[in-house]
Parts: C-alpha cells; sequence; structure tokens
C-alpha cells in the first residue's frame, strides 16, 4: 500500500508499506480519495497530538469501495463508502 508520511523534515512524502490485513470485525477499503486537513498538519507540527494507539499514517477521510466485509456486515463488497480512519468508524454507505 501507498500512504503519506512525514520525513521529519516538515515534508510529506509518498511511502510504501505492505497491505494491510483486516480484522475479522473490520471492512477494507480500497481507498479512491483520501483528505489531509488542518488537524493532520497541526500534528505534523507538534501542536495536536494523536491519540493513543492512533496510525502514524497521515490523513484522516476516504472514500472508496469495499474490498471486503465480515460475515453479516451491513456492507457488501463493492459498495462505496467513506470513513473517518482516526476513529475506527465507517460512516456511510454513498449510493
Amino acid at each position: 500500500m501507498r500512504y503519506l508520511s512525514d520525513n521529519q523534515s516538515q515534508q510529506l512524502v509518498l511511502a510504501q508499506s505492505h497491505d494491510l490485513q483486516p480484522n475479522s470485525n473490520e471492512v477494507l477499503i480500497a481507498t479512491q480519495a483520501s483528505g489531509i486537513n488542518r488537524a493532520n498538519l497541526l500534528q505534523l507540527d507538534g501542536h495536536y497530538p494523536p491519540p493513543a494507539g492512533a496510525s502514524d499514517i497521515i490523513g484522516l477521510e476516504v472514500a472508496g469501495s469495499v474490498l471486503s466485509a465480515p460475515p453479516g456486515s451491513q456492507f457488501q463488497v463493492g459498495d462505496k463508502v467513506m470513513a473517518l480512519i482516526l476513529l475506527l468508524i465507517l460512516l456511510a454507505v454513498i449510493t
């Protein structure tokens, strides 16, 4: 997977890592768009610490489509969705 990272020089760089595997209760999203907002920039400047346990991947919002969902989930493969990643909540199915 590709993601934005801070190179410790207050510059955003495109980084690459292994693909993440969802836990049994998580939805895997193929991200088609993501957002960096003021909170992210404040975190990079050291003025707004992220919550304990939060990912160090920059960007709080994503939109895309479901690649996999747990059994019994309200989501189906192919559903268009948006999510707030920091809070780990899937917000809505986009119809």
